[in-house]
């Protein structure tokens, strides 16, 4: 009996432990958070929608947390392979592109109900967590952080969180590169508007407005990135802040990247710059300018961008903490 009242109270302590910790975080960022601006998309799913802020916890939508699909990029390289071996079969590649449409289309009919359970961390894609100096180096694709890695991030000296934030945006950049058509030209942002804009993502849309909201998310991107030259980099709302909006940013590109990928978008890219190719309209080792090279050419526009990007998130309500 003893033991068993002893185990209750522990058990309640625990319980008052956690809520003392929860209302210390909301005191700390819970009042930041309503005063400050964020950013929203919708995501589609034929009547289904969700409302995604990046005022919302990310594994809340365990369902945008989706990755690139592996068996699209596998194919890509073997094409290229192929294509720079001089043996490219073309037929295979309609045979690929074809199977692939109905493979993903038997698995988006699966998939496509909104899961509104909210998702542990550490029950999604269990892997080995990452160590300070491979949080801050750069990434082969975007990923979520587990609670315990937020801490390690937020904890960062200005040069290391810097580069944790640099790194975090080149590898969201490059990722889009991945599905940007050829050397499509994207416009640079002029001023903060677009992260007002509440975008959606449909299973309804096709390429050209996969396309377009691609490109508008790197102007996103880009805009958030500016805040790097913000005076408020030093504090740990800022960093807190930060991760939120990177978050957001990755669920919008891999909602966007997903619908891509069921259609086999890339692949379709592929083809018709094969067939330029072939008719000698199209150099196949063409100069292409990656995304991320705007960071540093760009720098001094982003320099200008910061002060109405810091307006429009309100940052400085970030003094008061």
């Amino acid at each position: 009996m003893t033991v068993k009242i002893r185990q209750n109270f522990c058990d309640n302590l625990i319980l008052f432990e956690q809520k003392i910790l929860i209302n210390y975080f909301l005191s700390m960022f819970g009042n930041f958070e309503k005063k400050v601006n964020g950013q929203t998309f919708i995501r589609w799913i034929d009547d289904s929608l969700r409302t995604i802020s990046s005022h919302i916890p990310v594994y809340y939508h365990p369902n945008l947390l989706c990755d690139y699909i592996d068996d699209v990029d596998e194919e890509l390289v073997k094409f290229h392979v192929a294509l720079d071996n001089g043996t490219l079969d073309f037929d295979k590649i309609i045979s690929s592109y074809e199977m692939l449409l109905g493979k993903f289309k038997k698995h988006k009919e699966e998939i496509n109900k909104l899961c509104r359970r909210p998702l542990n961390e550490n029950n999604y894609e269990p892997r080995n967590e990452l160590l300070l100096s491979d949080l801050c180096s750069r990434k082969v694709h975007p990923i979520f952080y587990t609670k315990n890695e937020e801490k390690m991030i937020l904890s960062c000296n200005k040069e290391e969180f810097n580069a944790w934030f640099r790194n975090e945006i080149c590898c969201i950049l490059d990722f889009i590169d991945r599905y940007r058509e050829g050397n499509m030209k994207y416009e640079f942002p002029t001023n903060a508007d677009e992260l007002g804009r509440r975008a959606e993502i449909k299973n309804t849309m096709n390429t050209s407005e996969y396309e377009n909201e691609l490109m508008h998310l790197y102007q996103r991107v880009l805009l958030v990135y500016s805040l790097i030259y913000s005076k408020y980099t030093q504090t740990t709302a800022f960093k807190h802040k930060i991760i939120k909006e990177t978050n957001f940013l990755k669920q919008l590109l891999f909602s966007i990247a997903e619908e891509m990928d069921f259609r086999c978008i890339r692949i379709n890219y592929f083809i018709n710059s094969y067939k330029l190719y072939v008719k000698g309209l199209n150099e196949k080792n063409q100069n292409i300018k990656n995304l991320s090279d705007d960071i540093n050419r760009r720098s001094d526009d982003l320099k200008l961008l910061e002060k109405s990007v810091s307006k429009y998130f309100k940052l400085e309500y970030l003094e008061a903490l």
